[in-house]
Formats: structure tokens, sequence, C-alpha cells
């Protein structure tokens, strides 16, 4: 890397860190460009070289909190097609999906509190973090769809098993960021997946006991 590219890089770097800081700790609304210039120490006509304004930024924030949760989704999803018929590759899968979305929860644990601080707010921020949400909710309703179609998992309500299920997520990694459930990423994503897929499970099949 050049020169001149190391200073661009770090940069854009210290924009983002600022953004990060303003939006989780004053919220959108409250930050503007100038408070994130002055943290980062760059001039504000530089700002602009990176992004046009502070929505391109925040959106910018939101794709790399949540676009990797589409991916591993995603796989999941392609995987289920290929290897619907097979409930135990099934399971197998449901836990490896569960930990890939718990590895990337504690790669950015410290980024996460956006989320929760402008989910249900008004206005751009919490119409933005909502179309993603609402991304992940139509993935996990086709995941839970297709899974049924294969008998693999019951016939319920799926729009109201997803709602369910994605809001109890939430609620638990709320939990999670904040040292309330004492569980190692591992042990969360076995959990999740344990209670999803043992909770869903046809009849005929749910082990004894249960």
């Amino acid at each position: 890397m050049s020169k001149r590219e190391q200073n661009k890089a770090e940069k854009r770097s210290a924009i983002l860190d600022a953004a990060w800081h303003f939006f989780i700790t004053l919220g959108y609304d409250n930050t503007s460009v100038v408070l994130i210039v002055d943290r980062a120490g760059i001039a504000r006509g530089t700002f602009y070289q990176y992004y046009k304004d502070k929505e391109q930024l925040f959106d910018h924030l939101l794709e790399s909190l949540y676009q990797p949760l589409i991916e591993i989704l995603e796989m999941a999803l392609n995987d289920l097609k290929f290897h619907g018929s097979n409930p135990q590759a099934q399971q197998q899968r449901s836990v490896r999906t569960a930990i890939l979305l718990a590895k990337h929860l504690e790669d950015r644990k410290s980024q996460w509190p956006l989320h929760f601080r402008t989910a249900w707010s008004a206005g751009y921020a919490g119409d933005s973090v909502r179309k993603w949400r609402s991304k992940i909710e139509s993935l996990a309703h086709k995941l839970l769809s297709g899974a049924q179609s294969y008998g693999l998992l019951r016939q319920v309500h799926s729009q109201m098993t997803i709602f369910a299920f994605v809001g109890a997520c939430e609620r638990l990694i709320w939990a999670w960021l904040n040292e309330e459930i004492e569980l190692s990423r591992r042990e969360l994503a076995q959990q999740m997946a344990l209670l999803f897929w043992q909770g869903l499970l046809p009849e005929h099949t749910k082990p004894s006991g249960s």
C-alpha cells in the first residue's frame, strides 16, 4: 500500500470510528458531520471525499453490520435446497449457522448497541434499520417454510413464528451483550439452535421426554 493509499485508509477509518461513537452515544438525529470530522481530526471538505452526506455514512455502517447476517442465512437457505431431505444434516447445519451468527455478533460486539438504540426510533435511522430487519425476517421465513416443506419442522404459522423468534433473538442478544447471560458464543449458538430446532420438530420425531 502506497503512502497516499495508507493516508486515505486512515482517514476513512477515523471517520468510521467517529461515526460509530456518535451514532451509538448520541443517536442519529443528534449526530452531525461537524461532530464526526472534529473527532476524526479531518477537515469537513475531506469528509465529502468519502461520503456524500450523513445518510450515506449511516447506511454504510448498517450494511457492514447486517449484510454478513444476510449472507449467513443465504448460505443456510442454499444448503437447505440441496440437502433438505436429510434431517440430521439440517440439524447440524442449524448449529453451524447459529455459530456463524454468534461469531459475527461477538466480532462486532461494540457496534451492536447501534441496532438497539435505533431499531424502534422514528425517522430515517429507524426506517433504515427496520428495512434490514425485514430482509432478515424474510430470509428466516424462507428457511422455515422450506424446512416445513421437507417435513423437517411441523406446520406452524410461519410468519408469526419468525416474528417471535427474531424478537426473542434480539432480547437474548441484548442480554448477552450486557452480560446478563454467562455463555460463550458457541454455547449461546448451540442453545439457540437447540431451542429453535427442538421446539419446532414434528411430534413423531421429538426425543422422548421433550
